[in-house]
């Protein structure tokens, strides 16, 4: 009822609706708010999704991986070929490469049960995992405080290797070993996490935001050396004909240098010890992926033989067809050679 002196009452139903009406207010600004826990627990599938939280989960899943790799050796367990490369290589798999898929996956599945996840390994079943995202295994001390930033959850895939250079692996060569995940976001590599469980060395990226300290300064050492040879780094197990086409893009005045595991290789080149990552044939997605984010990262470049960019979605296929070149500085310039060949 209202009073014309200028108070206004409310009987009992109009209370009961301001009360509602304000707690519908409430309820639009905190859904709204983006601190809401909605984004933060990735609540449905295009619920927005951290970046930094992203970034978080990569490292703390590469870790946990490497630490399965690493109390599996030597050898890993049980071995069995998933078949023949093309050139015919055997590849084996060893329970050490499916243990790290299923702690890698378990960790970011608990962190962010929607993303598109992508590994090279698929178990038939793996176990239940009390693993999460937590700072129980994250260098605090090394983290640095990130900015906030929210994508759409079904822009992001999660690419991950939980062993690279497995046959190696086997065979004792642990220095080629890491576990390997990389975030993509619609297609382009942003975040790059690469574990060396034998040395406890964490590297990681996120695209013109931060990187771990341990590449920050070998990065900033690298200089111009015009009066060497280019060193060109390519794989011990899938060689094929890369040697013959490295000395016909460079000709004489190059060294080749043999290693294991793209994630190894692409490591080289920031630490500035080859020039040149050189691969001729078909390479998966997964062992390419977090090296193509760190080399962006410093303005490096990672591109097909035919200077293709690499579409890393979801939808796009795993396999890589077209040879890979990557470099830390001159990426135009090798190109420029490759395509004199051919012509």
């Amino acid at each position: 009822m209202m009073n014309l002196g200028g108070t206004v009452r409310l009987n009992r139903t109009g209370w009961l609706l301001l009360i509602g009406a304000v707690c519908l207010l409430l309820l639009i600004n905190y859904v709204r708010s983006p601190d809401s826990a909605t984004l933060h627990s990735n609540v449905g599938a295009n619920s927005g999704v951290s970046v930094a939280r992203l970034l978080r989960a990569a490292v703390e899943a590469a870790r946990a991986g490497g630490h399965a790799v690493k109390a599996a050796a030597p050898g890993g367990g049980e071995t069995h070929s998933k078949g023949k490369t093309a050139e015919g290589v055997e590849q084996p798999v060893t329970a050490a490469d499916l243990e790290s898929h299923c702690r890698m996956t378990a960790v970011l599945k608990a962190a962010f049960p929607a993303l598109h996840l992508i590994s090279e390994e698929q178990p038939k079943a793996c176990p239940q995992s009390p693993l999460s995202l937590s700072d129980s295994t994250l260098d605090i001390d090394n983290f640095p405080e990130l900015p906030e930033e929210y994508v759409v959850n079904d822009d992001v895939t999660v690419w991950i290797d939980p062993l690279d250079a497995t046959k190696e692996f086997t065979e004792g060569f642990y220095d080629y070993v890491t576990t390997m995940v990389c975030v993509a976001i619609k297609g382009v590599p942003v975040i790059g996490a690469i574990y060396k469980p034998f040395t406890d060395e964490m590297s990681w990226t996120w695209l013109s935001t931060a990187s771990s300290p341990n590449l920050k300064k070998f990065s900033n050492a690298v200089v111009e050396k015009s009066s060497k040879p280019t060193r060109v780094i390519v794989s011990i197990s899938h060689q094929g004909k890369v040697k013959d086409f490295a000395s016909s893009v460079f000709g004489s005045d190059h060294e080749i240098i043999a290693a294991a595991g793209a994630g190894y290789k692409v490591l080289e080149l920031v630490h500035d010890k080859a020039d040149v990552y050189m691969h001729k044939t078909l390479i998966k997605k997964w062992d390419i992926c977090a090296g193509n984010a760190i080399l962006d990262y410093f303005n490096g470049k990672m591109t097909t033989l035919k200077n293709a960019t690499i579409d890393y979605s979801y939808t796009s296929s795993a396999k890589n067809v077209d040879g890979l070149l990557a470099s830390m500085k001159n990426h135009n310039k090798y190109i420029e050679k490759i395509q004199n060949l051919n012509q």
